[in-house]
């Protein structure tokens, strides 16, 4: 009995060893990657975790909102890759046009697709 039990003492031993080397080891990979990680959100548009689209969206958003002449509840804005989609229903045809224009003009917009319907 007090060899199995001297036995089991050391497999755990061992085992807890083996569990602060992998331990060291995932966090030495962790360290080793971090860097990468970052450069490679550099390269795509990222900045604090808020990628180039999301910063294009959110300020199609903040136009919408701001312009007395667009209903922007009923308007839905998708950026990729800097081409902007916007959908929805409007009743105001210049309205739409304006938007459209000040839309194409935020930083980083590549294209504006217009899938605004007009009601009358």
């Amino acid at each position: 009995m007090i060899r199995l039990a001297g036995a089991r003492k050391q497999r755990m031993h061992r085992s807890k060893a083996a569990t602060g080397r992998v331990g060291r080891s995932l966090l030495g990979i962790v360290l080793l990657l971090a860097p990468l990680q970052t450069g490679c959100a550099a390269r795509t548009g990222e900045i604090d975790g808020v990628s180039e689209d999301q910063r294009i969206t959110a300020e199609v958003q903040r136009i919408l909102v701001e312009d007395e002449h667009i209903v922007a509840e009923d308007l839905e804005v998708e950026t990729s890759a800097g081409v902007v989609v916007i959908t929805g229903v409007q009743t105001d045809l210049e309205a739409v046009s304006e938007l459209l224009s000040r839309v194409a003009r935020v930083r980083g917009v590549a294209e504006v697709v217009n899938r605004i319907r007009i009601l009358r």
